[in-house]
């Protein structure tokens, strides 16, 4: 059997090496590990008022006040049923937090 010339089974490598590429840029591109801005909420949201003392809620409320700084192009884009997911959302985690005072 002939070997392979020089440099072809780099081929293949490059060809994985751009799918893996373009899978993450994908990923990126859509907000993350597949979550959604919206479904992020719901989950800092869930975990602010499963918080028993206040000081428990601040890093969930930080998050939203984080997103409202860092991603305000993306907050701007969200659908209307994600946008109120996402305000549903803030709004209870505030409320939880303001319980716990």
């Amino acid at each position: 059997m002939k070997p392979a010339p020089y440099g072809a089974h780099m081929t293949s490598h490059r060809s994985i090496a751009l799918a893996a590429a373009a899978g993450m840029f994908a990923i990126a591109a859509c907000g993350g590990g597949g979550g959604s801005l919206a479904g992020d909420a719901e989950e800092q949201s869930t975990a602010a008022c499963s918080c028993t003392d206040f000081d428990c809620t601040t890093e969930y409320i930080a998050w939203f006040n984080k997103v409202s700084i860092t991603q305000e192009d993306d907050l701007a884009a969200l659908s209307g049923d994600d946008r109120s997911r996402y305000d549903t959302a803030r709004t209870a985690a505030a409320d939880c937090q303001d319980a716990l005072r």
